[in-house]
């Protein structure tokens, strides 16, 4: 099949939402396979029913290897991690970029502590995950921008910060995010471009 993206939303969310069906246009245009999950109850999200879930679809597709890439949004970031931390570590993923995301208690939002009532296997994560990268915003209200920022400091990822973007979702304004778009193109194979 070639590379397979996938894109993966966060709390009381949905495909349809932010730009998450934009990314999938964009990549399908270059022939870049992409596929937006759509997880359950994300406006009562269960961590283990999220992993199952990304399992299920991600799967479905075929093995699990380096032409797999993952992209994430705010609680689907972590919910991204915790799956990639059941894979046998002998597994390897191209690459994650992880957009406003966090692996620490959300003080606006502790409903979602079970998410990071564990912390994460770091070291396994950076062992499966080829390329990391994370995006954040300093004026994000819903993610402090520092929370981001351990994240990426914790699985060894690039951190990428913008001054203005808040939480980059469509109600502040991002039906489109053409640096998500750009940092992923950075981590494909020569060949898929």
């Amino acid at each position: 099949m070639g590379v397979r993206i996938y894109i993966i939303h966060g709390f009381d969310s949905s495909p349809e939402k932010n730009w998450f069906q934009w990314l999938a246009r964009e990549l399908g245009e270059r022939d870049i396979y992409a596929s937006v999950l759509r997880l359950p109850t994300p406006e009562n999200p269960n961590p283990n029913e999220w992993t199952q879930a990304i399992y299920e679809q991600v799967c479905a597709d075929g093995e699990i290897d380096e032409s797999v890439y993952f992209v994430a949004h705010s609680l689907g970031c972590i919910a991204t991690l915790r799956f990639i931390e059941t894979l046998d570590s002998c597994v390897r993923v191209g690459g994650a970029v992880l957009v406003a995301g966090f692996c620490e208690e959300l003080p606006t939002l502790p409903e979602l502590s079970l998410f990071v009532k564990f912390p994460l296997q770091s070291g396994k994560i950076k062992q499966i995950v080829c390329r990391r990268a994370v995006i954040s915003a300093r004026d994000d209200v819903i993610v402090p921008f520092s929370l981001s920022q351990n994240l990426a400091e914790l699985i060894g990822a690039d951190f990428i910060a913008r001054d203005k973007g808040g939480h980059f979702m469509d109600s502040d304004g991002f039906r489109e995010l053409p640096l998500v778009y750009d940092v992923l193109l950075a981590q494909l194979p020569p060949t898929c471009l």
